[in-house]
């Protein structure tokens, strides 16, 4: 049970991370419409994905460390 509590942490770490890459424009979306949703969106709330990724980040950073010394 220990180990699905470390592997739940590292999904949403790297899922956090995929949204601050998303958001600086690091990954490419394909489909063109999407794309241009997506940039408006981008537009508006850019900074605040970008500040709640990081933040996301880091918790779960310190989450997974703190497992593995419990470990």
């Amino acid at each position: 049970m220990e180990y699905l509590g470390l592997i739940f942490e590292i999904v949403f770490f790297f899922i956090a991370l995929y949204v601050y890459m998303l958001a600086r424009g690091m990954v490419k979306v394909t489909d063109p419409a999407l794309a241009r949703q997506f940039d408006q969106m981008k537009k508006r709330f850019g900074p605040f994905i970008r500040i709640l990724a990081l933040a996301l980040m880091a918790v779960m950073l310190l989450n997974i460390i703190l497992h593995i010394k419990a470990l």
